[in-house]
């Protein structure tokens, strides 16, 4: 119980000082690019964008930005094990991300898991399953006392750890060079209950 509070506490603080925990997003589908070919894509919520190329017919890396109440930078690799341009794919992904917040918090980490998708013509439902351990910095002005103006007066700690994050969603393909995408992100952390919120984005390959 203890443990769990702890975390509670953890997320609240880190929710006002304006760093996510970790990136929300994460490829909307098992497949590479291929080669030479890139993508932009836009997220709408939570606001992002993102830059991902293929360095050959099975390996993808990108970069983006997320932002909440501050940016959030990361960077990714997405090797795709089996690469159908219809039907199903499986890949794995890990990347690295950084945030500073405001009251001079930082939020860093690491993340990894599978990814699964099907296309099925201009459908393709996908499912990728992340693992992110964070390292959280407290800011040194996050303590409410006579020489702030902070509504709230919550101790930070400065801590690590770690939880899992499912995101699953449909990517609708008007052609091979554009879609939107529509999923679902969902949290879980040691006992508590899963949380989730919806997301929405649009892509662009080329």
């Amino acid at each position: 119980m203890k443990k769990v509070v702890t975390l509670i506490l953890i997320l609240l603080v880190v929710w006002m000082s304006g760093c996510a925990v970790a990136p929300f997003n994460a490829p909307h589908t098992a497949r590479s690019l291929g080669e030479g070919k890139s993508n932009i894509n836009l997220s709408v919520i939570p606001r992002g964008l993102e830059y991902s190329t293929g360095v050959d017919e099975d390996i993808d890396v990108g970069v983006g930005v997320e932002v909440h109440l501050a940016p959030m930078f990361t960077g990714w690799m997405k090797y795709s094990m089996s690469n159908n341009r219809e039907g199903g794919s499986t890949a794995l992904l890990g990347g690295l991300f950084y945030s500073d917040g405001i009251y001079n918090s930082t939020s860093k980490g690491y993340y990894f898991g599978p990814i699964l998708s099907y296309r099925a013509g201009s459908a393709e439902w996908y499912l990728a399953t992340k693992y992110n351990h964070v390292y959280w910095e407290a800011g040194e002005n996050q303590v409410k006392d006579e020489n702030n103006d902070l509504v709230f007066s919550i101790d930070p700690v400065s801590h690590d750890f770690g939880y899992f994050q499912v995101n699953a969603g449909l990517s609708y393909w008007f052609s091979d060079g554009f879609n939107t995408d529509l999923s679902a992100l969902c949290l879980k952390m040691d006992e508590q209950k899963p949380a989730c919120v919806p997301m929405l984005g649009f892509g662009w390959s080329f």
